[in-house]
């Protein structure tokens, strides 16, 4: 069994994903795509809750996709 990340073939990785999306319609598509594809995903809906929920430090994230414009940052 692999033990680094890059030994196992692209497909077969599950990705820790954080979306950041105001839009309650653009978030839901973005993690329904996220999630057909096999990835486990988070969303908050602002900037503010993205960094409270990784300041904890109780997760692990592979990936932040955030909304370019974010309303507060």
């Amino acid at each position: 069994m692999p033990t680094h990340a890059a030994a196992v073939p692209r497909a077969a990785r599950r990705a820790r994903l954080l979306v950041v999306e105001d839009s309650p319609t653009q978030a839901a598509a973005l993690v329904a795509l996220l999630e057909t594809a096999g990835h486990a995903v988070a969303d908050v809906r602002s900037a503010e809750a993205a960094l409270a929920w990784l300041a904890d430090g109780a997760r692990t994230i592979d990936l932040v996709l955030s909304d370019v414009v974010m309303p507060g940052m």
